[in-house]
């Protein structure tokens, strides 16, 4: 090991801890599957909702949690109805839109939300409106059968007509998290996986039985009314979402104004979000153009993603805080270890070394300068011997994080 890196390892080997109750299930989505409301969007980068609580057990209720990639909400959800006010940000259109379904589902009357499914299944949605309907990706071309992607077209019509914003806002989304199943796509890991019915060129993949948009949504609409009888309404202090990348955001954020932070930044291992949520992204409106400047604001994750230090500094001056640039970027270069770190990325990208692709290691550097760069309101006001608690992801290449304001003196990792 590097001497400085050595240096870091032995300041916190004494505070740091194995938890074997930080499982696989507990540390990745597949705990939401069975939950209520948490189930109703396959957001398979996501955490436990049970994870969340177990960051939050040991804080008084009524503290303030930030997530400053919020993805489809878990933290936000779980830290309200733990009585915390949570904010999230989230730049990502999928996530965004899941968060604010699963607050108007909140408000919805049961009855009413009953009585809209049942006026749209006496719709045969046969008939598709005049207009170009669903609003394809290069990318998302034929994705649909023909029938499903008319039945797709006429059910949001038909939506479109519903007067309650709420009650809309949830029937969208029941079509928005059924596109996976109805499409003749799967996610794959870091893409879009054809199946051979899509004539895609050297598409061979066969996903099995599609299910029709009919049952595939009603089922789904189903689900969601089960858990909106069955679970309880939201208790805690409202959630408050704001939308857009994190380097925009934090500096606009008071120091010192968060207890805790509880997130999972984005895979840095050639994850492109933008094309395995291509479908849904496609289904909310983001066109060509849209896509590529997405792909570029949020944090290196991808050989196509550029360095961000110069639009970082921007972003803080525009917000009226140079000086927190200043602060975060000297932090970053003044981290010994951390630049240990980066200079062997560095020259693993000039050598093609040591990864699967030569770009990968470079992906990485990108990834660190970003992120470190992050405007340290996050961790102002952090007293010494603080908790920190990280999960290993399950690429290795990221994590879960918690940094509470104030706690014991002892790291999970």
């Amino acid at each position: 090991m590097i001497a400085a890196r050595a240096v870091l390892e032995a300041r916190y080997r004494d505070r740091v801890r194995a938890d074997p109750a930080l499982t696989r299930r507990l540390v990745s989505f597949q705990a939401n599957k069975s939950l209520p409301f948490y189930r109703l969007f396959k957001y398979k980068e996501g955490f436990s909702a049970d994870l969340v609580r177990r960051f939050l057990q040991d804080a008084p209720p009524g503290g303030t949690v930030l997530d400053p990639f919020a993805g489809a909400g878990t933290t936000l959800f779980a830290a309200q109805a733990a009585g915390f006010h949570a904010t999230g940000i989230e730049v990502l259109p999928v996530g965004a839109f899941a968060i604010k379904a699963r607050s108007a589902l909140g408000r919805v009357d049961p009855d009413d939300l009953a009585a809209a499914v049942a006026r749209l299944r006496a719709d045969p949605l046969t008939d598709a409106p005049a207009g170009p309907g669903f609003r394809h990706l290069p990318i998302t071309r034929g994705a649909f059968s023909p029938a499903t992607e008319a039945a797709l077209n006429a059910y949001l019509a038909a939506v479109a007509a519903e007067p309650d914003d709420d009650i809309a806002t949830v029937l969208r989304f029941a079509a928005f998290a059924v596109l996976e199943e109805i499409s003749y796509t799967r996610k794959d890991g870091q893409f879009l996986r054809w199946d051979r019915r899509s004539g895609r060129a050297r598409a061979t993949f066969d996903k099995g039985p599609v299910l029709s948009f009919s049952d595939a949504v009603f089922g789904h609409l189903g689900r969601i009314q089960r858990d909106l009888v069955a679970a309880p309404r939201p208790a805690g202090p409202p959630i408050d979402l704001r939308e857009g990348s994190c380097l925009a955001v934090l500096p606009t954020l008071p120091a010192s104004s968060f207890d805790r932070v509880i997130t999972s930044p984005p895979y840095c291992n050639r994850y492109d979000y933008t094309r395995t949520y291509a479908l849904e992204l496609a289904f909310l409106g983001v066109d060509a153009e849209g896509l590529k400047a997405l792909r570029q604001t949020m944090l290196a994750c991808t050989v196509e993603n550029r360095a961000k230090r110069a639009a970082i500094r921007d972003l803080c001056a525009a917000a009226g805080q140079p000086a927190l640039f200043d602060r975060a970027d000297r932090a970053f270069q003044d981290c010994e270890a951390l630049q240990e770190v980066l200079a062997a990325l560095e020259g693993r990208a000039e050598k093609g070394d040591g990864h699967r692709r030569p770009e990968l290691a470079g992906v990485l550097l990108r990834d660190h300068a970003d992120a470190d760069r992050d405007p340290p309101s996050l961790v102002e006001g952090r007293e010494d011997g603080s908790d920190l608690r990280g999960v290993p992801g399950q690429h290795g290449f990221t994590s879960s994080r918690c940094w509470p304001g104030r706690g014991p003196v002892t790291s999970t990792q």
